[in-house]
């Protein structure tokens, strides 16, 4: 999808997966009841780089980035802390992946 949306989950678990050329995909993670989901295409608008799928029943908040735009067009302020807390969980995910791919290297 076009990553236009950013979701918090409610309840239940998603897990993300990366397709490889194979054919297979690559568990990169387990997402369950208040995390936070489709940050990165959220902030860049591009194409997610993960599929997500139920792992069971789901509820889940979402809010596009026009929408987001939209109503705090007038709160910088509470644009900038969405923004900072954002950057934080790329940023922990970020150190996820670079643990991930250090396990792979050390096989």
């Amino acid at each position: 999808d076009s990553g236009d949306e950013l979701f918090i989950v409610i309840s239940g678990a998603m897990g993300f997966y990366l397709p490889l050329e194979s054919g297979k995909r690559h568990h990169l993670d387990t997402a369950g009841s208040g995390s936070v989901v489709g940050e990165v295409a959220f902030l860049d608008r591009t194409t997610r780089a993960a599929d997500g799928f139920a792992k069971m029943d789901c509820r889940l908040y979402g809010i596009s980035r026009t929408r987001f735009d939209e109503a705090f067009a007038d709160r910088a302020d509470i644009r900038a802390e969405v923004y900072a807390a954002l950057a934080l969980i790329i940023a922990e995910r970020l150190r996820q992946t670079g643990k991930q791919l250090q396990a792979l290297e050390e096989r």
